[in-house]
């Protein structure tokens, strides 16, 4: 689809556009360090430097370990290569393979700390926003479409969250937007090598994670439209390159399903079905969150949420309804780009709803296995805005430039006001782990910390390791706090359980208690769905994390 408009409006949307990637391509590099490197990127380093599970959990063996001891297991070990990250992946089936051996590639190269492993999915998000204009300039209309798309991808919040994580989901947005890209080519000149180059683009996505398949199926839709319009050589085309990449992934995917059987549990976080409303309102603010970062459910953020829930509904009006334009290619091409842009918006949505309506599940609430749903969203909207840019009617171009306008101030808000924070959207409720480093510096050295693996701790506990003084002693164990003995130092406990602490009360002498000094957490937003006071001390909230084994008299 190719679109025009009038000069001054395509000047106009040019202007921000560009500054809106502008702040996209300065947003995924900035502040790298910034944020806390939280426990599922602590997780990847586990992977990507070929340790595992038993590594870390058998840690927990109610001795005291040097925090060093433990931040071992998520650094370099020459001893450990690639090989070593394959094995480790095992313990986790749902993903896949090539972005963290693209990792272990990286951290030899550069080294395995915080801001340098964050480079890495930063530089992806660059090339997502490359991708994106591409991708854009077919689907949403030539030059104008495709730096639209380009910008609502650059400012997009959630892609810029995942362009500063040590994790894979950039490197799925990536490989979607090139496979598109690449399907589409296929499609409009069908050669041997154009397909051998969309087949190359399905292997890289599907070994990048499982996820992708669900991809696939939407590009199925596109080639079904394809075999009604123009005939079955495309399809059949697009089927064989499919069967290939399918081939090439399938021992992986078997030895995944495999390993799924005996890993099921780490999934349990996912089970139990959320009461309808919740589920509304987490998919209205989903949704919203693509353009502006609302992830808490404040009804208050309405004001933003609504108009962006009505243009992206206006989007996919105009796609599944499109207005006869005399400007428009040959149709096959045009009903394949909406097919595409539709498909990906709902591909990902319909088999995560069927699971999670088979095992009461809520996995279609995590906003990061909707990938692709977000991304056919943008190319909607991309779509329906330059539609509107090419429109005669001068208030319809103004209505777009204003919508731009609005989406641009959303994302660019929300990537300044995030940067305020330590701690990520997605994991507000938990404790910064830097803070308890300081909390530790500031008393008697060397501290000895206590850390449960019956209370979840292991990870946060790893992540902790990074922050803490040096010297610093860790008391890990897995279900009863072991003795400890009177030592120098301070003693605190790191996310007991709350019989731990009712335990712990009646082992120590009547001249010590055990006191909160958990530092703030800084909620990024007031967090509505709790009724409890967050300032109060209440044993079980989470920000209460932090303990102290203090003499009372002091």
């Amino acid at each position: 689809m190719r679109v025009n408009g009038a000069a001054p409006t395509r000047t106009l949307v040019f202007a921000l556009a560009l500054v809106a990637i502008a702040t996209g391509v300065a947003g995924r590099m900035t502040g790298l360090d910034h944020k806390i490197f939280w426990q599922d990127e602590a997780f990847s380093m586990l992977r990507i430097t070929g340790h595992d599970e038993p590594d870390l959990y058998g840690l927990f063996d109610g001795r005291v370990h040097p925090s060093a001891e433990l931040l071992a297991i998520d650094r370099l070990d020459p001893q450990r290569g690639f090989g070593a990250t394959l094995a480790s992946l095992r313990e986790e089936p749902q993903r896949g393979p090539l972005f963290y051996l693209a990792a272990r590639l990286w951290a030899d190269a550069f080294g395995d700390g915080v801001t340098a492993m964050r480079v890495l999915p930063a530089l992806l998000g660059w090339a997502g926003i490359a991708l994106a204009f591409f991708l854009g300039r077919r689907v949403a209309g030539g030059t104008v479409g495709g730096t639209i798309f380009a910008a609502l991808v650059a400012i997009a919040p959630i892609e810029l969250h995942l362009s500063q994580q040590v994790r894979e989901y950039v490197a799925v947005t990536d490989a979607i937007l090139a496979s598109s890209w690449l399907l589409l080519r296929a499609f409009e000149r069908p050669t041997v090598v154009r397909w051998i180059a969309y087949a190359t683009g399905v292997v890289v996505g599907l070994f990048t994670s499982p996820i992708f398949i669900a991809v696939v199926g939407a590009h199925g839709a596109v080639a079904a439209v394809a075999w009604r319009r123009d005939g079955r050589r495309g399809a059949t085309s697009w089927l064989a390159a499919t069967v290939v990449a399918a081939a090439i992934f399938a021992p992986w995917l078997a030895q995944s399903f495999v390993d799924a059987r005996a890993h099921a549990g780490d999934l349990a976080w996912l089970q139990g079905a959320y009461p309808a409303r919740s589920f509304a309102l987490k998919w209205a603010f989903n949704i919203g969150a693509v353009f502006f970062d609302a992830e808490f459910a404040d009804v208050r953020l309405g004001v933003v949420i609504v108009p962006i829930l009505v243009l992206v509904a206006v989007a996919v009006v105009d796609a599944m309804f499109p207005r006869k334009s005399g400007d428009a290619p040959a149709a096959g091409a045009e009903e394949r780009e909406r097919m595409l842009a539709l498909a990906l918006a709902v591909c990902s949505v319909v088999p995560l709803v069927l699971v999670d309506a088979l095992r009461h599940a809520h996995f279609e609430s995590v906003t990061r296995y909707q990938t692709a749903t977000w991304i056919g969203i943008d190319l909607l909207v991309a779509r329906a805005l330059a539609r509107a840019v090419a429109a005669p009617a001068f208030r319809l171009r103004a209505c777009a430039c204003g919508a731009l306008f609005f989406l641009a101030a959303c994302g660019t808000f929300c990537a300044v006001f995030d940067r305020s924070y330590a701690v990520w959207w997605d994991d507000n409720e938990h404790l910064d782990e830097r803070l308890v480093g300081r909390v530790l510096a500031a008393g008697r050295t060397p501290a000895l910390v206590a850390a449960s693996k019956s209370a979840g701790a292991a990870p946060y506990a790893l992540v902790l390791a990074r922050y803490v003084p040096a010297g610093t002693l860790l008391l890990l164990y897995d279900v009863d706090l072991p003795p400890i003995a009177p030592r120098a130092g301070d003693t605190y406990l790191f996310v007991p359980r709350p019989e731990v602490l009712t335990a712990l009360r009646k082992r120590i002498a009547p001249a010590h208690e055990v006191r909160n000094v958990s530092p703030p957490l800084g909620l990024i937003l007031p967090d509505l769905r709790s009724p409890a006071d967050p300032t109060a001390t209440n044993e079980i909230r989470a920000e209460n994390a932090l303990w102290k084994l203090v003499d009372a008299n002091r």
